[in-house]
């Protein structure tokens, strides 16, 4: 029985361990990414923070991560278990197209068409 509670309480810390960094990595990669899309894109946000992006970058990681932890708490462990192994597919699936958006919303649609030409085809 001793063998058996070690061994888990082993596991676990190697778990996080081998977990925390890439769930960090990405979750910081999200943040920043949606961060300099929004400085580049939107004046009245460039002015509202006086051109310091860490005015936005700090508060909107503490709301994520307010957000994820109401997520956790609320959610049964089978539950998390599936939301985190899912989690970094939606993220790569879902900003992308966000990050289009907000580049479709300042350059347009010939900004975002320019770097095309008939040559590639």
């Amino acid at each position: 029985m001793l063998y058996g509670q070690g061994l888990f309480y082993l596991m676990l810390i190697v778990g996080v361990l081998v977990l925390f960094s890439p769930q960090l990595g990405i979750f910081e990669a999200l943040v920043r990414n949606f961060t300099d899309a929004m400085h580049a894109v939107s004046p009245r946000l460039r002015a509202r923070i006086e051109e310091d992006p860490r005015r936005f970058y700090y508060p909107f990681t503490l709301l994520v991560l307010v957000l994820i932890g109401g997520a956790l708490h609320l959610a049964l462990p089978v539950e998390l278990v599936q939301i985190s192994a899912t989690m970094p597919n939606l993220g790569a699936l879902m900003f992308p197209f966000a990050l289009m958006h907000l580049n479709s919303r300042c350059l347009g649609l010939l900004g975002l068409l320019g770097g095309i030409t008939w040559s590639w085809f």
